[in-house]
């Protein structure tokens, strides 16, 4: 079964800010050496199991040197302020053949196989990689033997298909990003602008909040490949939450993410998207609960760019598509028409920025060595092409990786999306995607309709033994009456299932916008974006949201007036 969790946050304008630089990890050896020790450690280990029964015929290694830094900040006051670090190894052995090895057949999640290390010296490395792959292999010869006693009694419907497709050698490697950040200097404006929270006594919480991630990888596999890549991304978190009258919890943040320091906001900017969290907490205490409705909706760019995640994209990550009990909604649909002829969709993990905004799917090659690839998977409406890793489908056309094999560490690589894209030919503008929709009110004698502003989140299930649908959940929405005229409501879920919505996709807006998150499945969290236009939507469905019944805080905050 496969039920997606993706946390989803919008990134504002890009401002400037700067920091000092500080080290990270002055004990680590020189990038090189670190490749040769993990390179040597391979060649000895595919040399010295070549000897056993069922021999490997791939392995790779994987280092990931991580460091993080985190200051949280609640009405003012630090509540939180860290700095660590952590150097994480992690190994991919196969037995069997590619065609069907220890990995085939296997719907369930691997036990990690990582390891904590150092990067001190090269047998400390090489150390760490022998007592991995020592285990790793045992784990790897029993589930072979799983594999080939399951392929005696089970039939094979898909026909033949690499596990572990073909791929080429590549070497590359990056410069070390320095890193900019003073602890002190992020404690004071962070706390300068979760200031702004105070003096709202019906607010339960108001944060700000920033952290540093760096990663630096590290990546050798027995077909020659090495890879060393550094990955560093700036975020800050602006939130709020309040509860109404009725019980009902209400929160709202603001996230902004950025390769640099200068492309975070500047202080202005944060404090006035601080006040704007406090005004629409506000407006949405006041806002009534929304009934349950079926009728047409327009869903803004953020709004639009989830549910394209959600419905469309887990749907065509092709591991899936070898999984007998996944829906596969779309495995039978090549070159048939799924979206309007104005639309097409592209994942593209090459691009870095969209306007001005960085995008957190990208990468220049996946988690299995591959070169990340530009895939058109639907070419105005008709669906084309599947994102696969080195786990390929048994069809012609299907059976090499396009670059989105993509996991957390320690687990098994899957096909998963990167920077989904929705492009548009002849769009209309907003105001014209609203005129229509306020036709459709009028033909169909309806009192109102939806937009759909922004999201926290979605969530999506593929499985065929549970129904096929998708949850989405928006925070900030609005009734609009045939007059145009808005009205703020809240309490609903966007639900669905994916083809039903797909058929009623009616047109799309020129005002496309940028999604970042952290998108969960199999493989764990990765970094994902989707970028896409506003769209209205003939037939869609919301339901209640869940609700909480305890009653607001009996005392008021500490230093409010009432207090």
């Amino acid at each position: 079964m496969h039920i997606s969790d993706c946390r989803w946050t919008r990134l504002g304008t890009v401002f400037a800010l700067v920091f000092t630089v500080v080290a990270i990890d002055a004990q680590r050896i020189d990038d090189r050496n670190i490749l040769n020790a993990m390179e040597a450690e391979l060649e000895r280990s595919m040399s010295e199991l070549a000897e056993q029964p069922d021999p490997p015929f791939y392995i790779s290694y994987e280092i990931n040197d991580n460091y993080r830094a985190a200051v949280n900040t609640t009405f003012g006051r630090v509540t939180r302020s860290s700095e660590s670090g952590g150097t994480y190894y992690d190994i991919d052995l196969r037995v069997g053949q590619s065609e069907m090895d220890n990995t085939h057949l296997t719907d369930r999640r691997r036990f990690p196989q990582v390891s904590l290390g150092s990067l001190a010296s090269q047998e400390g490395i090489r150390n760490n990689f022998w007592l991995l792959t020592d285990r790793t292999f045992k784990q790897a010869s029993e589930e072979l033997v799983n594999v080939r006693t399951r392929s005696e009694i089970r039939i094979d419907t898909e026909g033949p298909a690499f596990d572990l497709a073909p791929s080429v050698k590549v070497s590359h490697s990056e410069l070390e990003i320095p890193i900019q950040f003073s602890r002190t200097e992020w404690e004071k404006r962070l706390q300068r602008i979760s200031n702004v929270f105070n003096g709202h006594p019906k607010l339960l919480s108001g944060n700000a909040q920033g952290s540093v991630l760096k990663n630096v990888r590290f990546f050798v596999n027995s077909e020659g490949s090495r890879i060393q890549s550094d990955e560093l991304t700036y975020t800050i978190v602006l939130s709020a939450t309040t509860k109404a009258e009725d019980g009902s919890n209400l929160n709202l943040s603001k996230l902004f993410h950025a390769r640099k320091p200068s492309g975070l906001p500047s202080d202005r900017e944060l404090t006035r998207t601080a006040d704007e969290i406090v005004t629409t907490l506000i407006n949405l205490r006041n806002a009534p609960n929304i009934e349950p409705y079926t009728g047409p909706a327009i869903l803004s760019g953020r709004a639009a760019g989830v549910l394209f995640h959600e419905i469309l994209g887990h749907r065509l990550e092709g591991h899936r598509l070898k999984q007998t009990n996944d829906a596969q909604t779309f495995k039978d649909k090549i070159n048939q028409r799924v979206l309007p002829e104005s639309m097409s969709v592209v994942f593209d993990p090459s691009m870095k920025k969209f306007g001005d905004t960085d995008l957190l799917g990208t990468y220049q090659y996946d988690s299995e060595g591959v070169a990340g690839q530009k895939v058109r998977v639907i070419e105005n409406g008709i669906l084309k092409r599947f994102l696969l890793g080195r786990s390929t489908l048994a069809d012609e056309g299907f059976r090499e990786s396009n670059g989105h094999g993509r996991k957390a560490v320690g687990l098994k690589s899957v096909a998963r999306q990167s920077n989904l894209l929705v492009e548009v030919e002849d769009p209309y503008t907003p105001a014209e995607l609203q005129e229509q929709m306020i036709a459709i009110l009028k033909e169909r004698n309806l009192e109102y309709g939806l937009y759909f502003d922004d999201i926290v989140g979605g969530f999506t299930i593929t499985t065929r033994s549970l129904p096929n649908s998708f949850t989405v959940r928006p925070v900030i929405v609005y009734k609009i009456y045939q007059d145009g005229s808005r009205e703020l409501v809240r309490g609903v879920d966007l639900i669905g299932t994916p083809l039903a919505v797909f058929d009623s996709v009616i047109a799309a807006a020129d005002d496309a916008a940028v999604f970042n998150g952290q998108c969960g499945a199999e493989s764990g969290n990765v970094p994902v974006s989707a970028i896409s236009p506003s769209i209205l939507v003939g037939q869609i469905e919301v339901q209640r949201a869940s609700q909480s019944r305890a009653i607001l805080p009996i005392l008021p905050p500490p230093g409010s007036a009432g207090s």
